[in-house]
């Protein structure tokens, strides 16, 4: 089975902002387009971190943006 294009982005945080007893979170957006609708959360020797999916078009865009956007627009 394939999935054409799938990205994985891998954000880490100091401190969570989310319930930490949640394994996936889905984010809503009010303007524009979701790029990433939902994330996994992994706890990892004291680090945060939240895996955003991506694939299709919206890694197609994703993938000619730089890091510095990357981050800019998940934030």
């Amino acid at each position: 089975m394939g999935f054409g294009i799938f990205n994985k982005i891998f954000v880490s945080f100091e401190a969570p902002f989310w319930d930490t007893s949640k394994r996936w979170i889905g984010f809503v957006v009010k303007h524009g387009i979701n790029r990433y609708p939902m994330a996994q959360t992994i706890l990892d020797g004291g680090r945060y971190i939240l895996v955003f999916y991506t694939y299709a078009s919206r890694s197609q865009e994703i993938n000619k943006m730089s890091d510095e956007e990357i981050r800019g627009d998940l934030l």
